[in-house]
């Protein structure tokens, strides 16, 4: 998916809605309760993320990246970086829609 078809799919509230669904899920299955339905804006929940993953430990972030299915060497590339959190919360975001971008378009 790129930038621009990204952009455009968090404008469509359902997406966005699921988007949130989905990283609810996921971060549910590693024990950890993250609450965004209040939050339609791109921009806003990217925040919100980094302002929830920041607070956890190494270990139960390193587990989510896991679950969420973000490759470890993305993760070790920003390990140490001025905006680790910051660019991991984007991350996340894009890699949570891309799931149901393509459960959209490539279920039967």
């Amino acid at each position: 998916m790129n930038e621009l078809n990204f952009n455009n799919q968090l404008k469509s509230h359902d997406f966005v809605t699921r988007t949130i669904s989905q990283i609810e899920k996921d971060f549910g299955r590693c024990n950890l309760e993250i609450h965004l339905s209040q939050f339609s804006d791109r921009d806003l929940l990217e925040n919100e993320i980094l302002n929830f993953i920041q607070h956890i430990s190494t270990d139960k972030l390193q587990q989510l990246m896991y679950l969420i299915d973000i490759p470890e060497s993305d993760y070790s590339k920003l390990l140490g970086t001025e905006f680790f959190h910051r660019a991991l919360a984007e991350k996340i975001l894009r890699r949570e829609a891309l799931k149901v971008f393509l459960r959209d378009n490539l279920s039967v």
